[in-house]
């Protein structure tokens, strides 16, 4: 338990085009594991919250407040350490009702330690965050561009392998190459094709694909900010999947599920105040948790 306290995805409002002028290099990536793998959620101890945690899965401590996690010996028992929010964990063990306020769980952390933290009491303290290794490195179109053209060369006059808009996100292998005085970076888009992508900060930026709005997760809401104004609504947790319709500025969206991993973006199932469910890609930067 704590201790302590554009249109997003694929259109953009026309600003600028590429050109390979006044070249930024972006900042290194950070390559990080991702969630791909959700529970449902039901009470497994009378008088708690619904558990969304299950042995064998992978989880963490939420991006809520800015204390730490106890870590006890045994269900209710002494404190052995305690952890940062967002610190990741294997579920061993568990449920265990011991003292009967909260759902306890076993875990294991990176460096082998193990023990015992409550799910959450009022608000969820750890949450589902399971995990695959990326193999690659991921870039992202920044905002205020009209588009920027993957190429089948590193040439700016071979052919178009595909046009992303800010926010759209590829694979990138880690590789540079150089002609003419520009660098091109070696990009695999969402549907496996590849090509090269001008390497320049004034178009892309590395990121870490992990990184979601903070204190994000299952029952809480989100406000669309400025920011993700025309965001996608979509079937399921995928860039080709149907666009249900775009959510505007203000809207209210309650998450119901996920996170789930595709297409270089974590993806959550949510529910608008007209009862319309869809999966949406999080960017930190388009919505706020209230």
């Amino acid at each position: 338990e704590p201790t302590g306290s554009t249109t997003p995805e694929d259109t953009a409002t026309p600003t600028q085009t590429a050109t390979a002028t006044n070249t930024a290099t972006p900042e290194p990536p950070k390559v990080a594991e991702v969630p791909v793998l959700t529970a449902q959620p039901s009470m497994l101890c009378p008088a708690t919250m619904d558990s969304q945690l299950a042995v064998g899965m992978h989880g963490r401590t939420t991006l809520i407040g800015s204390g730490t996690t106890n870590v006890r010996a045994n269900p209710d028992g002494d404190v052995i350490t305690r952890i940062n929010n967002g610190t990741e964990f294997n579920v061993i063990g568990g449920p265990d009702c011991a003292g009967g306020r909260f759902t306890w769980w076993q875990i294991q952390l990176d460096n082998g330690t193990q023990g015992w933290v409550a799910e959450g009491e009022g608000t969820y303290f750890i949450e589902p965050w399971p995990t695959v290794t990326l193999t690659e490195k991921v870039l992202q179109v920044v905002d205020g561009i009209e588009s920027i053209d993957v190429r089948a060369e590193a040439d700016e006059s071979s052919d178009t392998v595909a046009t992303l808009f800010p926010g759209d996100r590829v694979g990138w292998d880690g590789t540079l190459e150089e002609a003419g005085g520009i660098q091109w970076a070696k990009v695999t888009t969402y549907d496996g094709s590849t090509g090269y992508l001008l390497f320049d900060g004034n178009f892309v930026a590395q990121i870490d694909p992990r990184k979601v709005t903070a204190g994000i997760f299952i029952s809480k809401t989100l406000e669309v900010l400025s920011a993700g104004n025309g965001a996608n609504l979509r079937e399921n947790f995928d860039t080709a999947s149907t666009r249900i319709q775009t959510v505007e500025e203000g809207a209210k969206l309650e998450v119901i599920g996920g996170p789930e991993f595709a297409d270089y973006f974590v993806w959550w199932q949510v529910r608008l105040t007209d009862g319309t469910e869809g999966w949406i890609a999080d960017h930190p930067t388009w919505f706020n948790v209230e």
